[in-house]
């Protein structure tokens, strides 16, 4: 206990001495700011859709879904909806509108009393080929935008094409990843790395410096 607190003391010290941005560096951290600050606005969000499966149906898009409302009501960033069932009424009013993307988007955040609305897209994905051995790396493409519904379903945020590459910082060995991912986990990766990197967007928080 005592060790634990005299450790304690050394490392406030030396943020004291040094500033919280130094501090950081030497643990191989840096900030990274939000790139937008919903304020404690009520968030609802859409499970993504794929090249095949529309918003709410592709499982993958709902995987994303999951991940990114995990990591914002896990942070508490904004107040959140995201996960299914979702309350009654929300599906039938997206499908009622869904020929007019904006118009169901504005029935959906009425159906769940939200004023952001988050939705996107899995543009492409690969995890490897079926005769791969010791895949090397997956990457996916994902796009996302956050409208403001309250600001008349104005867009406040967006990616475009964001790569998501998984696993990172591969060891190797004569050419060979010394990594050996089953195709199945590596996919689930991907996507849970996409829904977490979508909820960091919405507050400010510290990462490995690459």
């Amino acid at each position: 206990m005592k060790k634990a607190f005299v450790l304690s003391c050394a490392a406030f010290l030396l943020l004291a001495a040094i500033g919280c941005r130094e501090y950081y560096q030497m643990q191989g951290l840096h900030k990274v700011k939000a790139q937008y600050d919903p304020d404690g606005k009520k968030m609802v969000i859409i499970p993504f859709n794929d090249p095949i499966s529309d918003y709410f149906e592709s499982p993958e898009g709902r995987t994303i879904t999951e991940h990114a409302g995990d990591y914002i009501s896990g942070h508490d960033i904004t107040p959140v909806v995201y996960e299914e069932p979702f309350p009654t009424g929300v599906r039938a009013a997206y499908d009622e509108h869904k020929a007019d993307l904006l118009v169901a988007l504005k029935a959906v955040a009425d159906a769940t009393e939200s004023d952001l609305v988050l939705i996107g897209e899995i543009i492409d994905i690969y995890d490897g080929k079926p005769e791969d051995v010791g895949i090397v790396k997956g990457w996916m493409f994902v796009s996302a935008r956050l409208y403001d519904m309250k600001e008349g379903a104005r867009p406040v945020w967006h990616i475009r094409r964001k790569k998501i590459v998984y696993p990172e910082g591969l060891a190797y060995e004569a050419g060979v990843s010394v990594i050996d991912l089953p195709r199945a986990e590596l996919r689930q990766a991907m996507l849970e790395k996409a829904g977490e990197t979508i909820g960091k967007a919405f507050h400010t928080h510290l990462e490995q410096i690459k």
